[in-house]
């Protein structure tokens, strides 16, 4: 019911930004099984570029929230709580 009113980092999920470049995350089960073409996301595409454009900053450190959630493989990897990441 509320998936239309989603937030909009959901929104653009699966579609991520890496090193400048627009794909989709290679985590995502989805993502796995498809070719890995962000053709026909275009909503997820738009969802990311007004993530972008409203968080654009001359800041280089980024706080973010990890919700300690992945995959079993990753789980030395996956942080629960505020996360400081300089860019």
């Amino acid at each position: 019911m509320i998936y239309e009113n989603r937030p909009l980092a959901c929104r653009a999920y699966p579609v991520i930004e890496s090193s400048k470049e627009v794909k989709l995350d290679g985590k995502c089960q989805f993502c796995k099984s498809c070719s890995g073409n962000v053709e026909g996301l275009q909503n997820e595409i738009e969802a990311l570029t007004s993530i972008q454009q409203a968080v654009r900053s001359d800041e280089k450190d980024v706080w973010r929230y990890a919700t300690g959630v992945g995959n079993e493989e990753d789980k030395d990897m996956v942080r629960k709580g505020w996360i400081l990441e300089t860019h």
